[in-house]
């Protein structure tokens, strides 16, 4: 009897969710009789939707495909029933908030995707509510992070901070011709954190012998970052393969020593200008 009212309350919700007046469903079964999943069918649409259970008939899974990919909003569910993660999908890539739960159903995760890449700002809670991290991705990669870490009293006790940059720059420049380095900070940081008091600094690490048998002085570069930018520009007088190197620190609101938040590091090569 339970299958029967589970499989009806399927049927219908699976019709409801595909959109379509006109549908064929088709049933997979456990070897015990249970319900496995459910397959409904838009005819007019290209839509399928499925909904998997457990042995038991409790709902594992609920998601629906657009010609054969994952479209639209994706359930997975505790085998006591509860929400376990909510995530969304467009055309078969990952596109929008994903959110994993406690099994009390407390969100212990929420994250942005776009294009199947992480993008934007995920977020990470204790099984208590409080705010374990906080991450600022651009294209997969963290290019912010705070933690937030307690005492066995619960107590907030300390807060700590890195950053990267996202440094562009060609791989290939010319000797003597002026480049340029741009420091780009990932969209939303400058909403975090301000920006006008962080500072970048940076250096050479690598150099060919070359370059110092000559005597050329080190580039070396310090700047304030406004608006999650900075840029500075030079030139190199000797052919080779060089390393930059530096970090990000920020000014204390008060006074004392300045607070190195990330690290970084960068390859490129000098080739001869031959059109002089």
């Amino acid at each position: 009897m339970m299958r029967g009212i589970a499989f009806y309350t399927a049927l219908i919700g699976l019709l409801f969710s595909c959109g379509s007046n006109d549908t064929d469903s088709e049933i997979h079964y456990y070897p015990n009789g249970d319900i496995k999943e459910i397959i409904t069918t838009g005819l007019d649409t290209g839509i399928k939707c499925h909904r998997v259970y457990y042995e038991g008939d409790l709902l594992k899974k609920d998601y629906c495909t657009l010609n054969g990919k994952v479209h639209g909003v994706v359930k997975f569910f505790f085998p006591d029933g509860g929400l376990e993660q909510i995530q969304h999908y467009e055309h078969g890539n990952k596109n929008g908030e994903f959110k994993n739960f406690y099994p009390d159903g407390t969100l212990m995760e929420v994250a942005q995707f776009k294009e199947d890449s992480k993008n934007g700002i995920q977020k990470y809670y204790l099984p208590d509510g409080k705010l374990r991290a906080f991450y600022i991705f651009y294209n997969d990669t963290a290019y912010f992070k705070k933690t937030f870490h307690y005492n066995d009293a619960d107590s907030l006790i300390s807060v700590e901070e890195q950053m990267s940059p996202i440094l562009l720059i060609d791989d290939t420049i010319k000797v003597n011709e002026e480049f340029v380095f741009t420091f780009k900070l990932p969209p939303g940081i400058e909403k975090e954190m301000p920006t006008n008091n962080l500072t970048v600094k940076y250096d050479f690490v690598e150099r060919p012998n070359e370059y110092k048998e000559k005597g050329y002085p080190v580039p070396q570069y310090e700047i304030i970052m406004a608006e999650g930018a900075a840029s500075d520009s030079g030139s190199i007088k000797a052919v080779g393969r060089y390393t930059i190197y530096g970090h990000i620190s920020r000014s204390p609101a008060s006074e004392g020593q300045p607070e190195i938040i990330g690290m970084f590091e960068k390859n490129f090569q000098v080739i001869e200008n031959r059109e002089k």
